[in-house]
């Protein structure tokens, strides 16, 4: 498996090139909090290489369309990044970064961020999409070794297109990925037994986009996880119709947008990881009572 698979004239330079074409970006002249990583210029350099200059994603390097399983993670937005001139970025979301990307020139560059974050890797173990906090440089250059960005499945794969389809898990929800042709979903260490009909997966062609969500429980790794689908035929789309009460709760709607971060600590296969709050109202709302030190 590929594993888990950007950057100096002057202060007015950088506004100026940045406020002009970035999405929803916030420039702030303050390096206080952004560590130089070299870990971060390793990831956006590999990052470059899937985009074109347009800023669109490059088709042949992006066969899923799923930029966890094309590129090797994608970060938990927003994320501060800092330039070489001792301005930072806010960047709120993918198409953000994208812009960072393709407007960085010789002068002006990315060259570190701020820790910790959080990414969204997919763990083969659990076939889930997961996110987990990257604290420090080190356990950044961990991430980014495990990636292993000079293994190309395009280099070792044929293009011919012959779709096969696995499930993921994200959200407790099922996701389908699919591939040009099973070279692909095996360099991604999906086996034959993995494979699923993906003429039998177009359930947003079968279904209608009213929510009326639905829940299942399924079985997996021997712990029992809820599955929510957008409504019924989503759900017996999927093969479930054995149907348990959903009780959603929408964090957004019961907190409020205030910005005063809590931490928390929680056991993720065996391992002890930091997840990030907005605020203790979402972190409560999600069952966290315990807070630690961010």
């Amino acid at each position: 498996m590929k594993n888990m698979k950007l950057f100096f004239f002057s202060m007015l330079i950088a506004i100026l090139a940045l406020t002009s074409c970035q999405n929803n970006d916030d420039i702030i002249d303050d390096m206080a909090n952004v560590t130089e990583s070299a870990s971060l210029r390793s990831a956006l350099s590999s990052l470059d290489l899937l985009i074109n200059e347009d800023g669109t994603l490059n088709d042949l390097e992006n066969p899923t369309g799923n930029i966890i399983f094309d590129f090797c993670f994608d970060f938990v937005y927003p994320i501060n990044l800092g330039y070489n001139n001792g301005t930072t970025v806010i960047v709120n979301n993918f198409e953000g970064l994208i812009e960072v990307l393709i407007n960085s020139t010789n002068d002006l560059f990315i060259v570190g961020n701020e820790f910790p974050f959080q990414v969204e890797v997919y763990n083969q173990d659990t076939n889930e999409i997961e996110i987990i906090s990257i604290n420090n440089e080190e356990e950044f250059a961990t991430l980014i070794e495990s990636c292993d960005f000079n293994q190309s499945c395009e280099d070792d794969c044929p293009q011919e297109e012959d779709p096969v389809c696995v499930e993921v898990i994200e959200n407790n929800q099922v996701i389908i990925i699919t591939f040009l042709n099973a070279c692909y979903a095996e360099c991604e260490g999906f086996t034959e037994d993995d494979f699923i009909d993906c003429e039998m997966t177009s359930c947003e062609d079968e279904c209608s986009q009213v929510e009326d969500p639905v829940c299942v429980e399924i079985e997996v790794n021997g712990e029992i996880t809820t599955l929510t689908f957008l409504n019924a035929c989503y759900a017996e789309c999927e093969g479930y119709t054995d149907f348990i009460d959903c009780e959603i709760t929408s964090c957004e709607d019961e907190c409020s947008q205030v910005e005063d971060p809590v931490c928390v600590e929680t056991e993720v296969n065996g391992e002890i990881i930091t997840l990030i709050f907005l605020n203790a109202c979402y972190a409560e709302c999600e069952g966290y009572t315990d807070f630690i030190d961010c």
